[in-house]
């Protein structure tokens, strides 16, 4: 995902730094900066709420 006028990078760590949250800043094909996450079958729906918040937080 890309937030608006925020690089990739310093989404992803203050994702890691303020909620330990471990996420990838990436290149997205269209050239923007954006932040991967890789959610598995094993995240728990707690936990997806749990980086929704975080991710309201963040930005």
């Amino acid at each position: 995902f890309a937030v608006r006028g925020r690089s990739g990078a310093s989404v992803s760590k203050r994702l890691w730094e303020g909620e330990g949250i471990l996420t990838t800043a990436v290149r997205l094909p269209d050239g923007r900066e954006g932040v991967r996450v890789s959610p598995h079958v094993y995240t728990s729906l707690v936990e997806l709420d749990r980086f929704c918040e975080a991710v309201e937080r963040a930005v």
